[in-house]
């Protein structure tokens, strides 16, 4: 029993995320070459957990990871031009990873990092092109400039 505490103290280095995702089936082992850290794995479980949602539900996280201010009435108006109804919210949160309420608020900083980075290049820029068309032009030009070229980051 020792062993077993010594192991998950070790292994989660007082980072209370680990303490309630490693029963969750987070995999890897530790000091492994080849085998991501600790935040991988976690990064990984959370990867997986959004992977099983209904197609609608994960583009519907995606343009949520890809606005970075969290404002829910953006989210919204983008989510509309994919076509994306208000129904898709409901698995991510059930499923404990995203809420939409008077902010857009991820589980934990990885599930947004893991929806993001799982996306491919195409879904992306979609989503940073509807965040881009739903910003008002007048009330903030930076953030309208700035989304397609971020959904352009890394493709190149």
């Amino acid at each position: 029993m020792r062993r077993v505490r010594d192991r998950i103290i070790a292994e989660t280095r007082g980072n209370p995320l680990a303490l309630l995702e490693l029963p969750r089936g987070v995999p890897g082992v530790p000091g492994v070459p080849g085998v991501p850290g600790l935040p991988g794995r976690i990064e990984d479980g959370f990867r997986r957990r959004v992977e099983v949602l209904p197609a609608a539900t994960r583009r519907l996280m995606l343009v949520a990871a890809a606005e970075p201010a969290g404002d829910p009435a953006l989210v919204w108006r983008a989510a509309e031009r994919l076509g994306i109804g208000v129904g898709a919210l409901a698995p991510a949160a059930d499923a404990g990873l995203l809420a939409i309420d008077q902010r857009v608020t991820f589980r934990h900083p990885l599930v947004r990092s893991a929806v993001y980075r799982a996306a491919s290049p195409a879904d992306r820029r979609a989503a940073h092109q509807a965040l881009a068309a739903a910003t008002d032009p007048q009330a903030d030009p930076d953030r309208r400039a700035w989304h397609p070229r971020a959904g352009d980051a890394g493709t190149r």
